[in-house]
């Protein structure tokens, strides 16, 4: 239709600025009219290199990691890069959540430049079938099994000390604790917790409740458990944000019930526990570094051979808001 060569129809829209003007007019018109635009897909199974950074998702429906995804793409396209999202877990039939299989290995199919994974990502070990020359960052995670990954994360050590400490100073003892779903940024906030009550003398205290799933239902079943404890928590740290606003719902009962209440807090300081009805203390683990530090690695890895397994751990701070209170 334009009257021009297949070739010079890929470097119209591959390098535009070796066609002259008219010729390169020419083309695109015939492709308007034939409603053609370039795959970029296609290209990066066709290229020597892929043409995107593949981002691998957690959990959409957790707002911590939402906004996490939305400054790694900003990132990434202030640098003139084009980032492809997909969910690594799906709801099977029963309601649990469980890997997607199926979409982590089409993502690695098509390709991509680099990877970032973002949140706690079962079997994300999988990820070493990429090529080695691709880089691999791991965004509010621990790599295991993924030596060459790098990690950007926040000090969970730090997070929950400054967590029980803000409890202890308002006269608090009885701390427990909501752990998360599994993996290895689980065990790390548990660990945390734990070391955080022995150095305050409160080893005898030391109760966590798991969730069944990571969800305000599991948050709110989580709490009823250690409400059932003897004796019963004066406050409870939990997980994440999330969590902490299922859990919430449970204690409110709970006061309403025998007028006693609970001291509550969370982990990531998302928009929910902002919110005036919700008002909850939480960790702020620094969301827009962690995006900035994990594209920064990235792209310089892209550079050069990627470097191996380098950790960048980031100092959050405690936002106190209405859920936490004195004795």
């Amino acid at each position: 239709m334009a009257g021009v060569s297949k070739s010079l129809v890929s470097l119209v829209f591959s390098s535009p600025d070796k066609v002259s003007e008219p010729r390169r007019l020419r083309v695109i018109e015939a492709a308007d009219q034939l409603g053609y635009t370039p795959n970029f897909l296609a290209r990066s199974l066709a290229a020597e290199g892929g043409t995107f950074v593949g981002i691998l998702v957690e959990d959409l429906h957790n707002p911590f990691i939402g906004q996490l995804v939305d400054y790694c793409r900003a990132f990434l396209e202030a640098q003139g890069e084009y980032a492809f999202v997909t969910s690594a877990m799906l709801m099977d039939s029963s309601g649990k959540q469980v890997i997607d299989r199926l979409a982590v290995n089409a993502l690695i199919d098509l390709r991509p430049k680099a990877i970032i994974s973002v949140g706690s990502i079962p079997e994300v070990e999988n990820l070493k079938r990429v090529g080695k020359t691709i880089p691999i960052v791991c965004a509010s995670d621990i790599p295991i099994g993924i030596e060459r990954a790098s990690t950007v994360r926040t000090d969970d050590l730090e997070g929950m000390r400054l967590t029980v400490n803000h409890l202890v100073s308002l006269g608090h003892e009885r701390i427990y604790n909501i752990g998360g779903p599994g993996g290895s940024i689980t065990a790390a906030r548990q660990e945390a917790y734990e070391r955080a009550m022995l150095a305050n003398g409160l080893e005898r205290f030391i109760t966590t409740s798991l969730v069944h799933e990571p969800s305000e239902i599991g948050g709110y079943e989580a709490a009823k458990k250690l409400l059932r404890v003897n004796p019963a928590p004066t406050a409870i740290t939990a997980y994440n944000d999330l969590i902490a606003v299922g859990a919430q719902q449970a204690l409110i009962e709970h006061e309403k019930e025998t007028g006693l209440r609970i001291a509550i807090t969370g982990y990531d300081n998302t928009y929910l526990s902002r919110l005036k009805q919700i008002s909850l203390t939480s960790v702020e683990p620094q969301n827009e570094l962690i995006a900035k530090e994990s594209v920064r690695i990235l792209l310089e890895d892209l550079k050069k051979l990627p470097s191996s397994g380098r950790e960048i751990l980031l100092k959050p701070h405690l936002v106190v808001r209405d859920s936490t209170f004195a004795l």
